[in-house]
This record gives structure tokens, sequence and C-alpha cells, in this order.
């Protein structure tokens, strides 16, 4: 097959170049407690402009995909090129950087990375020139290295493609594995076309023989090539992987004899059988005009969504396809045209470290430390919220730290609420339990019209506390002494009293629904009028114990000791009429 000539190849090969640029976004910090959050991002696209001197530019720009708004980032990429000349079409981006990489190959035939801030617009450069001829590129997030594959002529004067890793240092490649056409079909020279797998550390191609497109695949760490030997559709646009569903998504350009036309229409492939599936309608049947999609895509895992961008008359516009529905969309406001690469950089919210629970005595003042992380922002703001009832206070922050100080005058638990929120839009968040016990601690203490639910007071000694008329559910009193406490008139459902002594317990007229006694000790207790729905009584010992007008819907009895001494085992696994 015929190579296409580097600076067209260039730019036909666009797409692939964000679609695996958008692969690289699959790391999402994740919170240590519970959020919500509505997947957000930025597309960057570079555009390639006449400058007054009728010089042509590329200039990176953040797209507004609600209003088609373009905003400029930084000076045009030439400003700072070796030899001032344009900037390659090919690039990948670096979200976790926040770098888009730029090649810029000299007329000298040598290659340079040319990285580019994206909040800053700063431009650097890796002077060292490094090999020429780059079809593809990508940058991989989880082991921060860039992957560029070049083409070259051999010993036969035949253009092969080898995979290089690049020190972004000092621009030295160093060649992974073989050239691909080592193992192609027919040994044609692979297409320009590529996409990228983080996940799997591969590297994705498309390669076309006598019309037939294969996947050929190359894991980045071991060199080793395979291919979907199946043929699938030929004339592929361009390629994205993501990662969240392991799917190869591929868009191909197809010819309509009935009305002489090309229409660009997104297919998903499996990577065992090759086989294509269409994913909606040709894209062609939204667009302004009516004109073929441009090549120029890149991929949204987050939202599932293909972003393409088509040009008409000289205008530019971004067309969004959803990837599990096939329901196309278009930003309908006119942007920059000229486009010459796309990335889209999703957002995530900040990823607060986990801040502990703590149990102190009432007036004394709970401290703690805490950080976070955040890949999509450069400025921050901070709430708090200790729970006890002055709401949301401004959090100062020192960098990405903070301090928390709070005097509690109340018994009960109260839940720190920490909210972080980035300049992206987003917000993180974590929470910690702050537990209060009366200062001469808990044995014979007075608990009663106080809220504890989700204490930790396993192991503690509640002998004789007053409990009445309170709240303690989702509590852990795994071995604790709760002999002759009076536990009336509450509620304590979903508790785990395993292995606690509960001798002489008052629980009458207590909500205990789906509670844990497990080898608990209930002797002489008084769970009359409770209500002990789904209750676990295995290996419990209820010897004397009341449970008059109690409700038992649900009770789990396992060799448990009844009330009259017997064992449930002995009597058809219950207890019922053996009270």
């Amino acid at each position: 097959m015929t190579k296409i000539p580097h600076k067209l190849h260039s730019l036909f090969k666009l797409s692939l170049v964000f679609s695996f640029a958008g692969l690289s976004f699959f790391i999402i910090p994740t919170l240590i407690h519970s959020h919500a959050y509505a997947a957000s991002g930025t597309v960057y696209v570079v555009t390639s402009q006449r400058d007054s001197n009728n010089t042509l530019t590329d200039t990176l720009n953040s797209i507004d995909l609600t209003t088609g708004a373009a905003t400029q980032i930084g000076d045009p990429l030439e400003s700072v090129l070796p030899g001032g000349n344009n900037v390659e079409a090919l690039a990948t981006y670096d979200p976790v950087g926040h770098r888009y990489l730029y090649w810029d190959d000299n007329n000298s035939q040598t290659g340079y990375i040319v990285i580019q801030d994206t909040q800053t617009g700063v431009i650097t450069t890796v002077t060292n020139p490094i090999l020429h001829g780059a079809d593809n590129m990508a940058y991989d997030t989880s082991t921060n290295t860039l992957y560029v594959v070049t083409s070259q002529r051999d010993s036969n004067n035949t253009l092969t493609d080898t995979l290089n890793s690049i020190d972004l240092t000092t621009g030295a490649a160093t060649q992974i594995g073989d050239p691909l056409e080592s193992v192609l079909p027919g040994n044609n020279n692979v297409e320009a076309l590529a996409s990228f797998d983080p996940a799997g550390h591969r590297y994705l191609y498309w390669d076309e023989n006598s019309g037939v497109g294969y996947i050929v695949i190359q894991d980045t760490q071991t060199g080793v090539i395979t291919t979907v030997t199946d043929p699938i559709l030929n004339r592929a646009d361009n390629m994205a992987y993501d990662t969240s569903t392991n799917t190869l998504y591929v868009v191909i350009n197809q010819f309509n004899s009935a009305n002489n036309t090309f229409s660009n229409t997104l297919y998903s492939v499996d990577l065992t059988t090759g086989a294509d599936t269409q994913i909606g309608d040709p894209l062609e049947s939204v667009l302004p005009g009516n004109n073929n999609v441009e090549a120029l895509a890149s991929f949204d895992p987050a939202g599932h969504r293909y972003l393409y961008w088509d040009e008409n008359s000289g205008v530019g516009y971004i067309v969004i396809q959803n990837t599990q529905t096939g329901a196309i969309t278009t930003v309908t406001d006119p942007i920059l045209h000229g486009a010459d690469n796309m990335a889209y950089e999703l957002s995530s919210p900040p990823s607060i470290s986990n801040i502990s629970n703590a149990t102190i005595n009432k007036g004394s003042t709970y401290s703690a430390n805490g950080s976070f992380t955040d890949s999509s922002s450069s400025s921050w703001t901070a709430t708090v919220d200790y729970g006890a009832g002055s709401g949301n206070n401004p959090l100062t922050l020192n960098g990405m730290n903070f301090n928390l100080n709070h005097i509690y005058n109340s018994l009960g638990t109260f839940t720190v609420t920490v909210r972080i929120t980035g300049d992206s839009g987003l917000t993180g968040t974590a929470t910690a339990l702050i537990t209060v016990i009366p200062s001469n601690g808990l044995a014979g203490a007075n608990l009663g019209h106080t809220n504890y639910s989700g204490a930790d007071f396993a192991n503690q000694n509640l002998s004789k506390a007053n409990m009445t008329v309170a709240t303690f559910n989702n509590v852990d009193f795994i071995s604790a002494n709760l002999s002759q406490a009076n536990g009336s008139n509450s509620s304590f459902t979903n508790d785990n009293f395993t292995g606690a002594n509960l001798n002489k317990i008052n629980f009458s007229n207590t909500d205990l629904t789906g509670s844990n006694f497990t080898n608990a000790v209930v002797t002489q207790g008084n769970l009359s009028n409770a209500n002990l729905t789904n209750v676990n009584f295995a290996g419990a010992n209820l010897t004397g114990a009341t449970l008059s007008g109690a409700t038992l819907t649900g009770v789990t009895w396992l060799n448990t000791t009844c009330p009259d001494g017997t064992n449930s085992n002995n009597n058809l696994n219950t207890c019922v009429g053996h009270f």
C-alpha cells in the first residue's frame, strides 16, 4: 500500500491522536466518602490560522460545549519553535499534568516535542532532536510515558512503522519491539490511525490492506504484536478505546453510490473476532449543510460521547454522539475554523483524604488535619460543617492542606462535613463522625434524649446507663457491657450487640429492628412490647428474659437459649411458646 505523505498523513489522522488522547482520561480520583457529581470536562481544539504576515500559526483554544465559544490559551505555538515552523497536527494530551504535547517536524526532518500548559498557556520544547516522521502519539498517564510511532525507511527502502518511548527531558527515543509490518497481513505499512488502551498498556493500530481493515495490537511493555485477523470495514477515519467499557470504537468513512456522497458512521469492534456493530445513523444526518464530518475527533469516556469536528464553508462545529444510544447533537454556534487537533479532558472533583472518626469528652476540642488532591483545578474554596447547628463555615486552606478545630458542648454524635470546590466547578466531599460522651465516662451516665447513631461503643462499659427516649441506630456494641442499662422507649435499630453483656437490660417498648444479638447475654432482660423484627438471636442466652407483647417477625432462632431455659434447636428452631 502506498503511504500518504507525512504532512497529509498527520492531517488525516488527527482524530486518532485525540481518540487516544481522550483515552488517557480514565484515572478518576475517588473520594474517601460518598459523593455525587455530574461528569464534566473541557474540550481543547488547536486551530491553524493565518496571521497578519499571511503565516499559518497554531493556537490552543478551550471550547464551551453549550455556546461553542472559543477562548484562546497562550500565544501561538510557533512563537517558541525551532526555526519558527508550523507545528505538525500530530499531538496527544496529558490530563494529569494538564499538558498538550505536540510533534513538530523541522524542515531539516528533525522531530521535536512541544509542550503547552493548558492552564497557563506556557510553551516549552524538548530541545534535543528526536526521530522524524512521526505517525501518531499517545501519553500514558499510568506510567507517565510518551509513546511515538515513527515511519522510516529500512535498508530495502521500505517504509516501516516502529513504536518508541520518548524521554521528555532529553528527547531520546527507545524502540519498543520490532517494526509493526513484521506481522501484518501482506506485510503492508501500518496506517497512521491508532488509539491507546492505558489500562491494558496496548497500542491499537488500524491497517488497511487491499481495501480491508485490520486491527493491529502492540503491548507497550513487551513490544509483542498481534492482529485481529478477521477483516473489518475499510476506510477508517478515527478510533477510540474506552477502558471503562473495554470497547473499541471506529468511525468508518463509506461511499454512498445512491447520492455520490461519503458518510461517516460510528461502529464498535469486537477485538476477538473483528466483527463490527453500527451505532446510530451516519453523522451527516444532522450536520449543518449535510457536509461530511471531518476526521478530527476526541472522546469523553465518562459521558460516553464521541466529539467530532465538522467544518462547513470555513466555519467549525462540534458534533457530539452518544456511544451507547447513537444519538447525535451539535453545538450550533459557529466556532473557529481550521482545526488541527482536539482533546477532551474529563474534570474530576477534589479528592479529600480520609478524616478519622473520633470519640471525645463533652467540652473537649475536636482537632484533625486533612489534605486533598485535584488534577482538574488550580484554585479552590472550602467550607466545613461541624454538625452542631452552625451550618457551613469557610475553611482556610494552606495550599492543599487544612486544619479542623471545634469544641463540642453537647452529648451525641455529630457529622463533620468538609467540602472543597475547585475552579473546575466540581466539589469534593469528605465526612467524619464525632462521638461526644460524658467526661466522667459511660458507666451510669445519663445518655437519655440524645442521638448516638453511628457511634462506636465496642468494648465500652455502659452498665446502668440511662439510655431512655434516645436514638442509637447503627451503633457498634460488640462485646460492650450494658448490664442493667435502661434503653426503654428508644430506637436501637440495626445495631451490633455480638458478644455483649445485656444482663437485666430494659428494652421495653424499644425498636430493635434488624439488630444482631449473636452470642449476646440477655438474661433477665425486659424486651416486652419491643419491636424485634428481623433480629438475630443466634447463640444468644435469653434465660429469664421477658418478651411478652414483642413483635417477632423474621427473628432468627439458632442455638438460642430460650427464656424457659430450653434450646431453640430442640423447639423446631424457635423460642416461640418457650417464653
